[in-house]
């Protein structure tokens, strides 16, 4: 036995060795260069790591601007009442309606040569920054109440409405630099791990110092120890910006132009979005909770020191979480992984509940439910990006900052239930400071109605995600989809490359391949696999049961030293001890080392001895039951492996069916031939001629919906029914929309251009950018010039909208086959390219 154990240690240490050696040459291989299949080198990866430090030490120090009656700096150190914060809360949750739509329609039409979101990482630290230490450093010592509450609202509005173009565009990076949701998910993890050593330094000694500046009820804490760190947190935020790359899979020329009502309609169509928004609506209950834990040691305890190392080891869960979602992401998938994760939260907060009186069991407790709580920290980015990529397949329209404008739309409820827990702490007495907590019964009272509330709404956080069913495949087909699209556009403008043209028919003839794959009986599957474990659990009882009767045969351990070979081996142990010994004592210390080793080998031999004198006798019925039990547990692995491909199979295949096939079958549906009659309709109409046009859709051909009342055997409507009635829903939809589209263009162009379009204001606007400028003065002359040109060519967009969408849906429509005709038969020619390129890559590097 200790021998088979010893024999695994060295197994896994050489194991670990091949793998401690094959990432590091991992690294150094693809520091510079992506491998195979992935899209972001290990240099950006941990340019991206280090800028997400930064964020963190920034987030910091203006999480402590935030309103909210948690709040320790608003609260407790400068005064303000839990119910006037709540106050000051509503107020900006309405204001953050008309900041939410700006950043939005900001963000979300973006285009710039560094990306979308990265520009908001380099130019919104600092101005946050600056506006925080000021706040922090003002004299509230003399102020009045009305004074305090005053500054209070102005700061913390304004920096409400800068922060999310800092902190949400460093989420939305991470979501854009692999289209690859496995690798994203890898790409999170490395990162959160590395930029958690952050918060791991000053969760720990932040407190730690708070000891000499008077606790987080003193302003010094702040001025002097946290706004240092908010300060550093800007520089190295700038790492994000310099050294990232975005990657949204979209054709070369694509220019997002997306209004706020589009992009809101697009999110509010998609069904993932509700479900997780819905859920988030419950948070303010399950999070009722977080504040127990300072509260116990700032108010119960009064230890600051045990307070800050336990908040360092608490940062340790966040790390083992960040590395583990990975992996049950894989083992469970999306909906399996919510489902785990509030599941569990709902019984570690009722494990808390029992315990909160007891300060370390309730650690203990928190820090598993931590555990828990920290795998969203990468599956929410995973996921959100997934519903991004959703929505640009379903509406064209590639949306980030619009999901929060979106979200707008919960305001009523996150108003109301805002003054949920102020109400309850006020009820308990928590007013103008806590120090009501100092007293045991309103602070164990307090608790066990917080961590109530906490299960509450940890339950109605899960409901919703029983009907989530976004999975990987799912996913996949979504990605390539897109690509398609993105590769019929580029091949029609010549910018289409080799990379991806390969990239796309290897993603395309996988997902036929899978198409075409028979799919077994799963449940025949589901069967042979319960039968080959119940005949493997049966061979390993019968296995145990041979290896105990064998057992029996070995000698005691008294027998077995009393052997004569065993005794002399033992024997000589004893003579080379006491060697040892001799030469220890003497003089000559030349023999000691030679004395050592002739006590080594002496223990080595009679250890070796004495293993082989206990093994177990492989018996002839234990040798047969051996077999038997690995034969079956072979077996018994293949049918598991077996009826899990056969479940992947079948998750392909109504993945393919769902998104690629929808996406290639689309121009055939009765809903885009509806769409094209009018966008053929509107584009034949000379663009001078709209204002005195009229759009008669009447006398389109109306598209035949079949199929619709069709039933299965249950007398329920079919799949195929359901999708033709939401077509024939869509298409009335669509031409009611498209006569008020018509007319709205007709007045504006009637407005903005009575002299009809004199010029292609596109072109225009190009040709001004590229205008090279020498001198200050011209560069100032140019950015007049061009401000002209960008306002003539932005009028012309919402004049023409209409228009403009009916060319490009028109343009789309004729590039559809440009992959099935010119792309895929060429798949060799580009995959050669693409290995030639990849090639010349290697040996400049090298």
């Amino acid at each position: 036995m200790a021998s088979t154990i010893k024999q695994k240690c060295r197994n896994g240490i050489s194991k670990l060795k091949d793998t401690v050696s094959f990432v590091w040459t991992d690294i150094t291989t693809h520091w510079s260069k992506p491998a195979r299949g992935n899209y972001v080198p290990y240099k950006e990866v941990l340019n991206y790591s280090i800028g997400g430090m930064g964020q963190n030490m920034l987030v910091y120090l203006l999480g402590f601007m935030a309103l909210g009656v948690t709040n320790t700096l608003f609260a407790s150190t400068i005064g303000i009442r839990p119910m006037h914060l709540q106050t000051m809360l509503t107020v900006q949750t309405i204001a953050n309606i008309f900041f939410q739509i700006i950043r939005g329609k900001l963000v979300d039409n973006t285009n710039t040569r560094w990306g979308r979101f990265r520009p908001y990482m380099a130019i919104m630290g600092a101005p946050l920054a600056v506006l925080a230490v000021v706040f922090i450093f003002l004299p509230f010592e003399t102020m009045d109440y009305n004074a305090k509450y005053t500054m209070v609202f102005i700061f913390a509005i304004a920096i409400s409405a800068g922060q999310p173009l800092f902190q949400t565009n460093y989420t939305n990076l991470g979501s854009v630099l692999s289209p690859s949701s496995r690798e994203r998910a890898n790409i999170i993890t490395v990162s959160s791990l590395i930029y958690s050593f952050a918060p791991s330094v000053y969760q720990l000694f932040v407190p730690i110092f708070s000891e000499f500046t008077g606790g987080f009820t003193d302003i010094r804490t702040y001025r002097y120890i946290v706004v240092p760190i908010g300060i550093l947190g800007v520089f190295l935020s700038l790492f994000a910006f310099f050294g990232c790359k975005e990657r949204i899979v979209s054709s070369k020329h694509f220019v997002q132009k997306v209004s706020v009502i589009d992009g809101c309609v697009a999110v509010w169509k998609n069904k993932y979005w509700w479900l997780r928004t819905i859920s988030g609506w419950f948070n303010f209950l399950e999070s009722a909770y977080l504040v127990l834990f300072g509260w116990i040691y700032i108010y119960g305890t009064q230890d600051m020191v045990t307070y800050g190392i336990l908040t360092t080891v608490l940062g340790t869960a966040s790390g083992l979480s960040m590395f583990a979602t990975p992996f049950i992401l894989k083992a469970l998938g999306n909906k399996g992984t919510l489902l785990f994760h509030n599941g569990f939260n709902i019984v570690f907060i009722a494990c808390m509940l029992a315990t909160y009186e007891v300060p370390l069991l309730y650690f203990l407790f928190l820090y598993i439910n931590t555990f828990i709580n920290q795998l969203q920290l990468v599956y929410n980015p995973v996921l959100n990006a997934e519903v991004k990529d959703s929505i640009q397949l379903k509406s064209g329209k590639r949306v980030d900052f619009m999901l929060e404008v979106a979200a707008l739309i919960g305001t009523p409820i996150t108003i109301a239930t805002g003054y949920f827990l102020p109400f309850i702490y006020e009820g308990f007495g928590l007013t103008v400071n806590y120090d009501v907590l100092y007293d045991p019964t309103v602070r164990n009272n307090l608790f066990y109605i917080l961590c109530a509330l906490s299960i509450l709404g940890s339950a109605l956080n899960l409901a919703p995600f029983l009907l989530y069913n976004l999975t990987r495949e799912k996913h996949a087909m979504i990605i390539t989809a897109l690509k398609i699209r993105a590769v019929n556009a580029d091949y029609r403008t010549g910018d289409i490359t080799a990379h991806q043209a390969r990239d796309v028919v290897e993603a395309y003839n996988y997902a036929m391949e899978r198409k075409n794959a028979v799919l077994p009986d799963i449940k025949e599957k589901k069967a042979e696999m319960k039968a080959a474990k119940a005949a493997y659990k049966q061979a390993r009882a019968a296995f145990e049961a041979e290896l105990k009767e064998a057992a029996k045969l070995v000698p005691p351990r008294e027998t077995i030293l009393a052997m004569p070979e065993i005794a002399a081996l033992s024997a000589a142990v004893q003579a080379a001890k006491a060697d040892l010994d001799a030469a220890k004592a003497g003089t000559d210390t030349a023999i000691i080392p030679e004395k050592q080793a002739a006590l080594k080998q002496a223990e080595h031999a009679f250890k070796q001895a004495l293993r082989k004198a206990e093994e177990i006798p492989v018996t002839e019925s234990l040798g047969a039951a051996t077999a038997q039990r690995d034969e079956l547990k072979k077996q018994y692995k293949e049918a598991k492996r077996a009826y899990k491909d056969a479940q992947k199979l079948k998750r392909d295949k109504e993945a393919i069916e769902e998104f690629l096939d929808h996406e290639l079958q689309k121009w055939d549906t009765p809903f885009y031939q509806m769409q094209l009659d009018i966008a053929r309709a509107v584009t034949a109409i000379d663009k001078n001629d709209i204002a005195a046009s009229t759009l008669d859709i009447s006398s389109l051909p109306v598209p035949a919906f079949p199929g619709t009342g069709e039933r299965d055997e249950k007398g329920r409507l079919t799949k195929a029914a359901k999708d033709m009635r939401e077509q024939e829903r869509d298409t009335k939809a669509l031409i009611k929309k498209r006569i008020r589209q018509f007319k709205r263009m007709r007045r504006l162009t009637a407005r903005l251009f009575p002299d009809g379009v004199l010029s292609d204001y596109e072109a225009d606007l190009k040709r001004e950018l590229d205008v090279p400028c020498n001198t200050k003065e011209e560069k100032k002359a140019q950015n007049k010039v061009i401000k002209k040109a960008e306002k003539l060519y932005h009028r012309y967009c919402r004049a023409y909208k209409l228009y403009l969408e009916c060319e490009t849906l028109l343009t789309d429509f004729d590039s559809r086959n440009n992959f099935f005709d010119f792309v895929l038969p060429k798949y060799e020619e580009y995959a050669a390219e693409a290995a030639r390129l990849d090639a010349e890559d290697a040996a400049k590097t090298a």
